[in-house]
C-alpha cells in the first residue's frame, strides 16, 4: 500500500454543539431566593388529591424540567393556560362552580 494513503488526513466536517445541553448538577440545586415565601402564599390551605402512580410521576417529571417549586404551583399554570382557551360562557360557569364550592367549604368550616 503506498505510504501517500497512509500518511493523508481525514478532514471531519466541525459539529455545531447543541446550544442547550443536558447537565446532571442543574436538576436538583435550589436558589435560595426562590425558596422565599410571600405571605399570601404561607396562608392558602392544602387538600390531599389521590390520582394515579403515572400520573404522579408525570407531574414531578414536569415539575423538575419545568423548575417549578411545587406541584400546586406547576397545577395553576396548566389550570389557567387551559382556563384560557374556554368559550367566554365556559369561564361564567366554571366561576360559578368554584363560588359554589368556596362557599360549601366554608359552611364545613364553620360547622
Amino acid at each position: 500500500m503506498p505510504k501517500s494513503l497512509l500518511t493523508k488526513k481525514i478532514e471531519r466536517p466541525v459539529e455545531n454543539p447543541p446550544e442547550n445541553t443536558f447537565d446532571r448538577s442543574s436538576l436538583f440545586t435550589v436558589n435560595a431566593s426562590s425558596l422565599k415565601v410571600s405571605a399570601k402564599q404561607k396562608k392558602k390551605d392544602t387538600t390531599t388529591v389521590r390520582i394515579s402512580f403515572i400520573n404522579h410521576d408525570r407531574l414531578n417529571a414536569l415539575l423538575i424540567l419545568l423548575g417549578y417549586q411545587s406541584v400546586d404551583q406547576l397545577l395553576d399554570t396548566l389550570l389557567g393556560a387551559y382556563e384560557e382557551t374556554l368559550e367566554s360562557y365556559q369561564k361564567k360557569e366554571l366561576k360559578v362552580v368554584e363560588k359554589s364550592l368556596a362557599s360549601r367549604r366554608s359552611r364545613k368550616k364553620q360547622e
